[in-house]
């Protein structure tokens, strides 16, 4: 597992603070965590998707979707023990629940479909375009009324979703929208509860997004995992850094879901999706 971010909240200050500064610098289970004994901002943050794993006292009620480990009463546990406890709680939340995957480049590379397309085959996953001039000779009728379900929030959505794809280079999916601001009409929230509904359903998703058909960079918080694919002459360039200002003004920047993946000169698309 790589890039942990956990959330303790516990009333005892002095017992929360220990154990984050243990979690924080034992090796054997790496991981970043951050306490609180503010119950009111800790589900705040929650809320906010800062977290892939809770850490709470075992007497806190909560009724949330993120895993969550428990510390006993008496604090019985080792700190070693608990972040063992951690792992196997990401662990076992990775094969239960699917997942939606993002690949953007803000440089509009066509190398993000060829990884996006290679991981949807590898992750058994539904290849969704949203970029705004697609490459596919398909039908992009069944991707203009898969953004009207979306929008309208359909019951039939996730059935219309899986009956309607198409053949994409070895993937099953949806090459892209007949116009690129088609994918402006829906919005962050409708999205949400859309994606939110194909995990309930085990299934995952990959998005090959563009700029122009993000409505919003808070979209980027949506995927549970974005990859953005580098060279290394892209990573030290000013288009690259006005890009990352601009993510963390909005506040989506280097948060557990977005992860760059730096691409050596020959690589191809299995190669970088294997590294994955």
């Amino acid at each position: 597992m790589k890039k942990i971010y956990a959330g303790i909240y516990h009333k005892d200050r002095r017992y929360g603070k220990r154990l984050m500064e243990y979690l924080n610098h034992q090796k054997e289970y790496p991981m970043t965590v951050w306490f609180t004994s503010d119950e009111d901002k800790f589900f705040q943050r929650e809320k906010e998707g800062c977290f892939q794993c809770l850490i709470l006292a075992e007497e806190t009620v909560y009724g949330g979707s993120v895993p969550t480990c428990r510390i006993e009463r008496g604090h019985a546990q080792s700190g070693l023990e608990i972040a063992k406890n951690i792992y196997g709680c990401l662990q076992a939340a990775g094969e239960e629940h699917q997942k939606v995957f993002g690949v953007y480049s803000p440089f509009g590379r066509s190398i993000v479909t060829d990884i996006s397309l290679e991981l949807a085959r590898q992750r058994d996953a539904v290849y969704v375009g949203m970029r705004a001039y697609h490459r596919f000779l398909a039908d992009s009728e069944s991707a203009d009324e898969l953004l009207f379900h979306i929008k309208e929030r359909k019951e039939d959505s996730v059935e219309f979703f899986l009956s309607h794809q198409e053949s994409l280079e070895g993937a099953g999916g949806y090459p892209g929208a007949n116009c690129y601001l088609d994918y402006l009409e829906p919005s962050l929230e409708d999205y949400h509860y859309f994606f939110k509904r194909l995990k309930n359903q085990n299934i995952s998703l990959v998005l090959d997004m563009e700029t122009a058909c993000i409505p919003g960079l808070s979209f980027f918080e949506l995927p549970d995992q974005v990859y953005i694919p580098l060279a290394e002459t892209e990573a030290c360039s000013e288009q690259y850094m006005h890009f990352t200002e601009q993510m963390k003004r909005y506040g989506v920047w280097k948060k557990h879901n977005v992860e760059e993946i730096f691409l050596g000169r020959n690589d191809s698309a299995k190669e970088v999706v294997k590294r994955l």
